[in-house]
């Protein structure tokens, strides 16, 4: 019964604080997954639950436009290779990736004001880049 509790109070968690995940910045996904990090990826807080989810969701969809670049490519459509890996990436392990997130945040101070969404290809695409 505890564990249901749990569960339930954590999605109702992610359902309260979905609504305001656009309003999210970088400096507040680094304030999730730095100590997440720090634990060795041992998820014990909803910050943990809140980074894996972000930083998972990212990967995937990257992941996903990556796999549908490459069915248009098979089926004749030129793809600029520019905008590529601006869009999408390989497969990243979710630690690595969280970690690569972490590194590029820290030595880019000048953008934690803003959203992550649009700086996702200089953390993932350029560590998994998409492969042709």
């Amino acid at each position: 019964m505890h564990k249901v509790v749990l569960i339930l109070t954590t999605l109702l968690s992610l359902l309260f604080h979905a609504s305001s995940a656009n309003a999210l910045s970088i400096e507040g996904l680094v304030k999730w997954c730095k100590p997440f990090a720090n634990r060795g990826f041992q998820p014990q807080t909803p910050e943990d639950v809140y980074c894996i989810t972000t930083v998972k969701t990212v990967i995937e969809s990257y992941h996903a436009n990556c796999t549908l670049i490459g069915r248009a490519k098979e089926r004749g459509v030129s793809v600029d290779p520019t905008l590529l890996n601006v869009i999408a990436s390989g497969k990243a392990p979710l630690n690595a990736a969280n970690q690569a997130f972490l590194s590029w945040a820290e030595d880019n101070p000048a953008f934690w004001e803003v959203q992550p969404s649009g700086f996702q290809s200089l953390w993932l695409s350029a560590n998994w880049p998409c492969e042709d």
